[in-house]
């Protein structure tokens, strides 16, 4: 008995289906929840937990990157250790950083660097750590010191120039970004937390206590002014920032458990892209958009090529040809 034709047209698509990459999407860190969540990124749905709770030792994820291997890499403030995940699986793939690791106690933030090493704020020696990118071997202090002395970095952000920390005394700290060397030191901050650079080249962090969002000049340091009003949208003690692929500048908001979005050239608030509760989403901490890396076949790759080819098979079985 021959299947209809409908039945070859539906394989021949979930071939095609698979072929395709997997959609980018927003990871939020879920500081309650010991896990990373994952959403799609132009809606907001809820996809999946990405890294599943605990997994690896994970507890308090603080900070979040992609490292040069495409890798996912995390700081679990709680066990003093920088884990690293499969970027597309989300698998744990074992202890990056060990505690004590160079004086690793209390990790918050990390970034890779322009030569691809791992940045972090650890803030019990109130020091910026290096370690190598590839081996997670202990490099040196990359950045300490300044006018006043750095104290408890928390937040960090690098275009490959300069290195920005926000630290207590409500201070941000800029250091050269290839060998640490300290630059300056802002005032005038209240209580300063997350950090990220814009697309414009400008810095912005969150302030949290007056719970707003401030722009800097990304070369200079100076003021530009205040992004982000004051509690608009409901922002409040916010640990997590970043610019997402659409250009709005997206904010993991503890005081009410969503992640926020706002206009990325105006700070006007937009919507809670991701609601409080959405898959079981407790505390959001880090953000982080990731990227497929893998290109879309186009109708003449191999795989569409096969599927078209077995669909015409089909079709010719089918109707008896």
């Amino acid at each position: 008995m021959r299947r209809p034709l409908a039945t070859y047209v539906t394989g021949f698509f979930f071939v095609l289906a698979a072929s395709l990459p997997a959609a980018a999407g927003l990871l939020v860190g879920d500081r309650t929840g010991d896990s990373i969540l994952r959403y799609d990124d132009a809606t907001g749905a809820f996809v999946g937990v990405f890294v599943a709770s605990g997994s690896g030792g994970l507890n308090t994820p603080q900070g979040m990157a992609l490292g040069p291997d495409g890798n996912l890499y995390v700081s679990s403030q709680s066990t003093a250790q920088i884990l690293r995940y499969d970027g597309t699986t989300g698998a744990f793939l074992g202890v990056f950083v060990d505690a004590g690791t160079g004086g690793l106690s209390l990790p918050f933030d990390i970034v890779f660097d322009g030569a691809g090493d791992l940045l972090v704020a650890n803030s019990s020696t109130s020091e910026i750590l290096r370690f190598d990118g590839v081996t997670g071997a202990f490099v040196d202090v990359f950045a300490s010191g300044g006018v006043p002395g750095l104290n408890t970095p928390r937040g960090l952000a690098t275009d490959g120039l300069s290195l920005f920390t926000s630290a207590e005394g409500d201070r941000i700290y800029q250091f050269d970004a290839t060998d640490g060397s300290f630059i300056a030191s802002f005032g005038g901050n209240d209580n300063p937390r997350a950090m990220t650079f814009g697309p414009d080249g400008n810095l912005y962090y969150t302030q949290n206590v007056s719970d707003n969002v401030v722009r800097r000049d990304g070369v200079t340091g100076a003021v530009i002014g205040e992004f982000v009003s004051h509690q608009s949208g409901g922002l409040g003690s916010s640990l997590g920032l970043a610019f997402g692929p659409d250009g709005s500048l997206y904010v993991g908001n503890r005081g009410d458990g969503n992640v926020l979005r706002f206009d990325g050239t105006t700070g006007a608030f937009i919507d809670a892209f991701v609601s409080s509760g959405s898959g079981g989403l407790g505390e959001p901490g880090a953000l982080l958009f990731t990227k497929d890396p893998t290109p879309v076949p186009e109708p003449g790759g191999a795989l569409f090529s096969a599927g078209l080819a077995a669909l015409l098979v089909s079709v010719r079985k089918s109707v008896g040809g």
